[in-house]
Formats: C-alpha cells, sequence, structure tokens
C-alpha cells in the first residue's frame, strides 16, 4: 500500500520522515505497515505503537541508523530475526503484545533497554542474555515460570520480573551476572527457601525486592 492510501496525518509524516529520520505513526489504526517506511534507511526513531499490526517485515534489518524502535499495544506473536540485526538500536518496546519468544539480539551491540511488559513469556528469552551493552530489561506481567541456565549470560544492570509466575529464581546462574544491581520479582510464586537460598547468596550490592511471593513477609528493598 503506497502513501496516497493512508490519511493525510499518515502521508504527512511519512513524507517528512526522511528529512527528519524520525517517524510516528502511532495510533494510526494501521493493521500493516506502510510500504514507503522499507525506504527509510536512515531512520533513528521509529514508534508504531498502538497499531493492529501482527508482522514486523524483514527489511526492518537494514534500518542501520535505528535507535529507538517502539512496537507496543500490537498484535505481535513474533518478530523477525532480522531485529536482531539492528547495531544502533538502544530502546525496544515490544510491550503489550503476545510474543512468545524474541529472536537473537548479539548483534543489537548499542542495546540499553528492553521493555516487554504483558506477552505471553513462559521463561526469559535466552536472546536477550546476549546483549553486550544491555542495562535495563523490563518483563513485568508475564507468564515466566523460570529463567533458563543461560541467564548467566544477561549483562543487564536492572531486571524488572514482577507479575509473573516465578517458582525459582535459578540462583547459581542468575548470580553470575556479573554487572546485575537491581532485581525486583515481586508478585511472583517464590517459597521462603528459594527466597532465603537467593538472600545467603546474592552480594550486598545487589538491591532485591521480593514483596508479595507465597509465604514471604512483605518487605521491600531487601537488602
Amino acid at each position: 500500500m503506497g502513501i496516497d492510501t493512508y490519511n493525510p496525518t499518515v502521508r504527512m509524516r511519512l513524507a517528512n520522515a526522511s528529512k527528519t529520520r524520525v517517524l510516528s505513526l502511532k495510533e494510526s489504526a494501521l493493521h500493516r505497515i506502510p510500504d514507503d517506511v522499507k525506504n527509510l534507511v536512515q531512520l533513528k526513531h521509529l514508534d508504531l505503537s498502538v497499531n493492529y499490526l501482527s508482522e514486523i517485515p524483514t527489511y526492518f534489518g537494514g534500518f542501520a541508523h535505528l535507535k529507538h524502535l517502539n512496537l507496543a499495544r500490537n498484535q505481535l506473536e513474533n518478530l523477525p530475526d532480522e531485529i536482531g540485526c539492528l547495531p544502533a538500536l538502544e530502546v525496544l518496546n515490544v510491550s503489550q503484545n503476545k510474543l512468545t519468544t524474541l529472536p537473537s539480539l548479539e548483534k543489537c551491540t548499542s542495546l540499553k533497554s528492553i521493555e516487554a511488559i504483558e506477552n505471553l513469556f513462559s521463561t526469559f528469552p535466552v536472546g536477550v542474555c546476549q546483549c553486550p551493552a544491555l542495562e535495563t530489561v523490563i518483563f513485568t506481567e508475564n507468564r515466566m515460570e523460570e529463567l533458563p541456565d543461560e541467564i548467566h549470560s544477561l549483562r543487564a544492570i536492572s531486571v524488572v520480573l514482577n507479575k509473573n509466575r516465578l517458582l525459582s529464581l535459578n540462583t547459581a546462574n542468575l548470580l553470575r551476572c556479573e554487572r546485575l544491581r537491581t532485581l525486583n520479582v515481586d508478585d511472583n510464586q517464590l517459597n521462603r527457601d528459594e527466597i532465603e537460598h537467593f538472600l545467603s547468596s546474592a552480594p550486598r550490592e545487589i538491591r532485591l525486592s521480593f514483596n508479595n511471593n507465597v509465604s514471604v513477609v512483605h518487605t521491600t528493598d531487601l537488602l
């Protein structure tokens, strides 16, 4: 679908994007991404949030200058592997979709923040563990029951996993995360033994929050 197919606001933003290198099509009632986006290879910021998108085209892998990508509040069930080939990407927001996994993000060498609130992840996506510059990951309100052994490779400083279904923290591997300084696992299903095992093993510089877990006294920011 060409530029003439869309409403005046969308057409104007598409026309200006080649100059500004910024494109926001937020709340544009899109069911598919306009074909003209393919030609905007110099984009730095792309906001496609609050639409009805169910698919992201593979040509996104050619957006070598893209720093911010917002795909929140769509109907996405998966992302193409090409999303993991964006060397300049710093911020990725895929919240409120239907994702169960993410592609390998190892080649996203600039990626600092991943926000994936309200999706369908049943385990922490291994592809996230491969990001060398990662600082913050937020996976609030998913369906995670466990953390994979590969979690030891995670480079994030802050990890937010509240409102999941975690029964275990895979402590032996999680504590191998060299840069981890903040961990939030409020509102999960961790038992007292699991919490105490982590607390007894964790370095004191890690800031922890375990509110509202099974058989755990409600304590904020246990240190």
